[in-house]
């Protein structure tokens, strides 16, 4: 199995800019648990592509995840 990671770069700190997570727990949005893998993009835009998403709420496979490392700034 594919270890996990996440590379930044100084420029941004919306989002890392390379590599891949998954992300597996009860949804606060919808029904039941949910397991997602998501690739970090390049663009410093604050989101993530969810590359497959196993679950019944609203992160769909193929779609952009806004991401909220930070908190609220």
């Amino acid at each position: 199995m594919p270890q996990e990671f996440a590379a930044f770069t100084s420029g941004c700190r919306a989002n890392p800019q390379l590599g891949f997570v998954q992300l597996a727990r009860a949804s606060e949005v919808g029904k039941g648990t949910g397991i997602h893998y998501l690739v970090f993009v390049p663009e410093c835009s604050g989101a993530g592509y969810v590359a497959l998403s196993i679950s019944e709420n609203v992160l769909s496979t193929g779609q952009h995840a806004s991401l909220d490392l930070l908190g609220q700034e």
